[in-house]
């Protein structure tokens, strides 16, 4: 009889059977000797659940399913977790493709680095067969992931993001879990860090723990979800007072800038940022050009938020 798995795999789901299938088609393909089990939790407003269930039944490996109470990925996360067999969590998203060392190499840094309070930041990368835009290599300096600015081994507890990342159960349960009520979506990864990080948690970055995301976005579609960043990022610092909010000042400070053209910025990404002078100027050209496109969506939902004058009450879960 096989025993205990030695990690647990968390996956929210929400309506994408396509992109799940091929995720547990991924997992399928695993290199390594450690005992891994998959469990899926769907969103509670989900209404292709069915589907998931069935995927995850006939995955190769153990597996289960499950469904969260609230609505939010914070929720179907904390539902994962709590049907968890292992002392290690890998939590990854449903529109990804691990590589095939993701578990073994998430599993050996565990065991060269026990401590509790110590996590592993895996590397997302956009999937090959996407065509990367402009738009999409900006994302990746900081706004939707920061891999490009990670120096070293330690990435930092500010920069958990639940795409790609393992952490001791032990400590995610001491402090609570996700924080759904407050943040159901949108900086529940941050911010369970942040009460973390009152344990002494610190996140270290593994580059061969390697992932590929499938999911295309468009400046269209940032647009719409910058108005809920805000939101989430002013209640996050209601709630953290002593935090600064980091992408508020990213985009107030090019809210006064004479309105950019972004005409170099359709080369980034083409044009190392490391070529001399050319490579500074596309970069500078296409930050500022995005960031002005965003920043109003941003700074409405922000202004909502101070607005409403509600943080919702209660703490995680």
């Amino acid at each position: 009889m096989p025993g205990p798995p030695d990690i647990s795999v968390l996956t929210p789901t929400c309506g994408r059977p396509e992109s799940l299938t091929r995720m547990i088609g991924s997992l399928a393909r695993q290199r390594g000797e450690d005992r891994f089990e998959l469990v899926v939790a769907s969103d509670a407003g989900d209404h292709d659940a069915a589907d998931a269930e069935r995927l995850v039944a006939d995955a190769p490996f153990p597996a289960c399913h499950t469904r969260a109470k609230r609505p939010g990925a914070a929720a179907a996360r904390n539902a994962a977790l709590d049907r968890a067999g292992a002392p290690l969590v890998l939590f990854l998203d449903d529109d990804v493709i691990a590589d095939p060392g993701l578990v073994a190499s998430h599993a050996d840094w565990h065991r060269r680095h026990p401590e509790l309070e110590l996590g592993l930041l895996g590397h997302v990368d956009w999937a090959r067969e996407l065509d990367v835009t402009p738009f999409m290599r900006w994302l990746e300096y900081g706004i939707q992931f920061e891999f490009r600015n990670l120096e070293g081994e330690e990435a930092g507890w500010g920069r958990l993001v639940t795409i790609n990342v393992s952490l001791k159960r032990d400590l995610v349960e001491r402090v609570g879990g996700f924080d759904e009520v407050r943040f159901p979506f949108h900086y529940e990864d941050i911010e369970l860090a942040k009460r973390m990080h009152h344990h002494g948690f610190r996140l270290f970055y593994a580059r061969n723990a390697r992932v590929e995301h499938l999911h295309a976005v468009t400046l269209e579609d940032y647009r719409q979800r910058m108005r809920e960043v805000g939101a989430a990022e002013r209640r996050f610092v209601t709630t953290h007072p002593d935090l600064k909010p980091h992408l508020h000042a990213l985009f107030e400070e090019v809210l006064s800038a004479p309105p950019a053209r972004g005409r170099l910025g359709g080369l980034l990404g083409k044009v190392p940022l490391s070529t001399p002078v050319l490579g500074p100027r596309i970069w500078l050209s296409a930050d500022i050009y995005f960031r002005q496109q965003l920043a109003p969506s941003f700074m409405s939902g922000w202004e909502a938020e101070g607005a409403s004058g509600a943080s919702a009450p209660g703490g995680p879960k």
